[in-house]
């Protein structure tokens, strides 16, 4: 292998060196030094095509996204890297530092690294990560669309952790180091110590999933990307979050008990195979979208005691065709699919799947 060290606080010899033919042809390159421009340059240079291994232990500086204006710092787009070694020290991972790395097969964590940010790693052929024991914060949605990851860590000092996958659909494993003590595996899923709180479904799963009793919250994102076709939910769920069904393709079916007294904005996001849903009866009030691109619905059961419902709140739902509700309930009624108030005065809501014809 050919490899080739670049200093990129010589700023006088940096560009002879990216214009050399030994830069071309190299595929190992170590990056040393603390200038942020001179590493830009390098990432963003279109004539390390050769390169497989990019080891940055030496580089002394975060490595930076462009998001929101941020300067652009970050690894992408190159086409036959397959390992990439951080800087020893960084301690924060940033959002869309490793983006679009198609052949990238392994990362080589520094042991001081504490925290990974939401979406800082798109590698699609990625298939095993090795976190190490410093990380303490692993946000939502840190892997995206790793389509070859199949399993993870979560080492012994995490403390905070959120459901780190974004269309990464053959993760079937999630290892819990025995001496986290702020988490816990139950029925091959992630949840809080106590167990009330469903944090993360491997994604993988592709049976049907039974949350077990007890259970009384399910997070944001629980379900990021699941591959089963149907979920039951017990009757000790109380709240469902932002997105706690999202990404889920092959989803058709899931009960809502009259336990869940809460559901946030877009609880079922980009459930496409979802047919019918049937909301609990505990909840009175809708005043928020709980569906966003669910395009397969065609009928919804509104609670009998249902007082109040925002317009637009079931707009998610395009296929839409029916809504229904108990002729015992006081303030609403249904005519032809559609909703109105109970004297039939005002119309609230017009299924998606009618108004479209």
């Amino acid at each position: 292998m050919k490899k080739i060290t670049i200093d990129i606080d010589d700023t006088n010899s940096l560009d002879e060196i990216l214009n050399s033919q030994e830069f071309k042809d190299a595929n190992h390159i170590s990056i040393k030094g603390t200038s942020e421009d001179g590493l830009f340059k390098v990432l963003n240079s279109n004539k390390c095509e050769a390169v497989k291994v990019l080891d940055l232990s030496k580089t002394c500086f975060l490595i930076q996204s462009r998001f929101f204006g941020n300067p652009l710092h970050r690894i992408e787009f190159l086409g036959n890297l397959r390992e990439i070694i951080l800087p020893e020290n960084l301690e924060t991972l940033k959002t869309g530092s490793i983006h679009c790395v198609d052949n990238l097969q392994k990362i080589t964590f520094p042991k001081n690294l504490k925290k990974i940010e939401h979406h800082a790693i798109e590698a699609y052929n990625l298939k095993k990560i090795i976190l190490p024991d410093t990380i303490e914060v692993i946000e939502s949605a840190t892997f995206s669309r790793c389509e070859k990851l199949t399993e993870i860590n979560i080492p012994k000092n995490v403390k905070k952790f959120h459901s780190p996958f974004d269309w990464c659909l053959k993760v079937k494993k999630i290892n819990l180091s025995p001496e986290n003590k702020n988490f816990k595996i139950i029925n091959n899923a992630i949840f809080s110590a106590d167990g009330k709180n469903l944090i993360c479904v491997p994604p993988a799963l592709s049976e049907n999933y039974e949350i077990p009793f007890g259970t009384e919250v399910l997070e944001s994102g629980c379900f990021d990307s699941f591959q089963g076709k149907s979920v039951v939910i017990p009757e000790s769920v109380k709240t469902i979050k932002h997105g706690a069904f999202k990404n889920c393709l092959k989803l058709e079916t899931v009960l809502i008990p009259d336990s869940v007294v809460e559901m946030d904005n877009f609880c079922f996001m980009q459930c496409d195979k979802l047919k019918n849903i049937r909301l609990s009866e505990k909840i009175v009030n809708i005043d928020k979208s709980f569906f966003y691109n669910c395009g397969n619905v065609k009928t919804i059961t509104l609670p009998e005691k249902l007082e109040f419902i925002k317009s637009g709140s079931l707009s998610g739902l395009y296929a839409l065709n029916k809504i229904i509700i108990s002729p015992n309930n006081p303030n609403f009624s249904t005519y032809n699919g559609a909703l109105y108030t109970k004297d039939m005065k005002r119309l609230i809501e017009i299924p998606s799947g009618k108004a479209e014809k």
